[in-house]
């Protein structure tokens, strides 16, 4: 296949990565962009250009005319969103631009990503789902508090588990206050263990999938990964991604017991599971529709081993604070950690390895300036949540 020129945003998150070094060792000419001016791809060795570019969360029309500019002047052909500037990107692709995008159109994003929306669209084509209510009002959450029942509070757009509220107490909801422009939801608890996803589809197709339990996070964002080969996982999202007629990346988080698939919610984008397929994955087998699956017994699946991958600079960390407050037991962090394959860590590739210890400082003192999470500073210029 001719190599493509392809642009890959969302820089800082460790799946952009992930992407340069399948499309850079695929031959491909890789470009990489992000709104932040230091993040974590900008430093490997296969990437051929940088960009940093205006939020757009905050400053769309400015993004929207420095993203034209790249495009037009580098001739792009691919555009792989990786983080949520996905949603962004998708309402600047519904004009025809000069290069391709692997997403999907903004209109089926949102039906994805919206966590009333998407359980309750599921619901009535009959798949297994947790009762879900809307919240546009302090009265609404008042209403499903005094019902005494189980249930999670989440904003309608939000991720990572950001702004979470698993059981609350009354003294945690006062916190809340619904509209119907911010809605939240009301969502039942379903015990059980949970697992997150990703996958590649085409026109409902699946082509590439993994799964993995949710153990160590950061937030509630997995940091420790291993692929668990679920068969009733995979036949599940099979299912969904048939009947959305799905093309791109897409993530979802669910529980699964006794081969019973429960969703919580969808990640209409890539998700950390793309570290899983190792090898297997090619631009190229993904653009000639070429179903290769880790699940599949086809001679194509190249990289079935089930060790385990983290991000072992956040697992030693965190995963450590953890153990230290009896969240994690310390025989499985230790072992979690020597076990584990690190995914920044590349002999051939490692700037990326060295440049991570910077940006941990660099975040660490915006934390303490700003008073935010990890998580909030990771994402608030590209979040969405229905602003404009």
């Amino acid at each position: 296949m001719i190599p493509k020129r392809i642009l890959v945003s969302g820089g800082r998150a460790p799946v952009a990565l992930e992407w340069v070094r399948i499309l850079g060792k695929e031959g491909h000419i890789v470009y990489v962009g992000d709104s932040g001016h230091f993040f974590l791809s900008q430093v490997s060795r296969y990437v051929e250009k940088t960009f940093s570019w205006p939020s757009p969360r905050w400053h769309y029309s400015d993004f929207c005319h420095c993203f034209k500019k790249i495009l037009e002047e580098h001739k792009i052909d691919w555009v792989i969103p990786t983080c949520e500037e996905i949603f962004y990107l998708g309402q600047l692709f519904q004009d025809k631009l000069s290069a391709q995008f692997f997403g999907e159109r903004l209109c089926v994003l949102l039906r994805l990503h919206h966590k009333y929306n998407f359980i309750d669209e599921l619901n009535k084509q009959g798949f297994l789902t947790p009762d879900t209510q809307i919240l546009n009002s302090r009265e609404d959450l008042e209403r499903t508090f005094s019902l005494k029942e189980s249930l999670i509070y989440k904003p309608v757009f939000s991720r990572f588990g950001n702004y979470t509220l698993i059981c609350p107490a009354l003294k945690e909801l006062q916190k809340i206050s619904p509209t119907p422009k911010f809605p939240w939801v009301a969502q039942e608890y379903i015990a059980g263990p949970v697992f997150s996803t990703f996958s590649i589809a085409h026109e409902g197709k699946l082509l590439y999938h993994v799964d993995y339990p949710i153990e160590f996070t950061v937030g509630k964002a997995s940091i420790l990964f291993e692929n668990t080969e679920n068969q009733a996982i995979r036949d599940w999202v099979s299912q969904v991604t048939r009947y959305y007629n799905f093309s791109g990346q897409i993530g979802f988080d669910l529980v699964c017991r006794e081969n019973q698939v429960i969703p919580l919610e969808c990640n209409p984008r890539a998700t950390s599971g793309l570290h899983l397929l190792g090898n297997e994955l090619t631009f190229s087998s993904v653009l000639e529709k070429i179903p290769c699956s880790l699940n599949s017994k086809s001679k194509n699946s190249k990289s079935k081993s089930k060790q385990s991958k983290s991000i072992k600079l956040a697992l030693f960390f965190y995963g450590g604070l953890g153990v230290l407050r009896g969240k994690y037991s310390w025989k499985k962090w230790k072992k979690s950690l020597w076990n584990s394959k690190d995914i920044i860590f590349s002999w051939d590739d490692l700037r990326p390895f060295i440049y991570q210890v910077g940006l941990a400082i660099y975040y660490f003192v915006k934390i303490i300036y700003l008073r935010k999470s990890i998580m909030d500073l990771t994402v608030d210029d590209i979040a969405w949540n229905n602003e404009n």
